[in-house]
């Protein structure tokens, strides 16, 4: 019987290699200055960041949408520019939980402190305002 690693398993259920190669080839195809900042993204930092495959590929998913949010180059939108976003496509989409808009925003701010470089306990002002309270019972 040959010896398969918890990681082989793993991505011959989920097809993590699928999902990724998925989600790169939609940027891709997009080919914009935006989408290669998000390919730029899961290579340079959830990749290199320790992050099982799963979680790069909720974090990555959730900002290839970003490329359709955003008309304006990642570099050059300001609070304003995410103030609607927010507003228009997570707070007032009612087709998705609140989980779901709670996880959106995670991960739009993670996302904006990767493009305006912060350390990985600051967010830029142009989304420290967000606000992704715990749900867990910590106070």
């Amino acid at each position: 019987m040959k010896d398969t690693s918890t990681k082989e398993i793993l991505n011959n259920v989920y097809d993590y290699d699928k999902r990724i190669n998925r989600y790169i080839e939609t940027l891709k195809k997009l080919n914009t200055k935006n989408s290669k900042k998000v390919i730029d993204y899961y290579e340079l930092y959830l990749k290199n960041n320790g992050l099982a495959v799963a979680t790069q590929i909720k974090w990555l998913g959730r900002t290839v949408v970003l490329c359709e949010w955003f008309k304006k180059d990642f570099d050059k939108c300001t609070r304003t520019d995410i103030e609607k976003v927010v507003d228009e496509k997570i707070n007032k989409n009612n087709s998705i939980t609140t989980d779901s808009k709670k996880q959106n925003k995670i991960a739009l701010k993670k996302f904006f402190r990767y493009v305006k470089k912060c350390d990985d306990d600051t967010y830029p002002p142009e989304v420290s305002w967000i606000k992704t309270p715990r749900n867990d019972g910590r106070r």
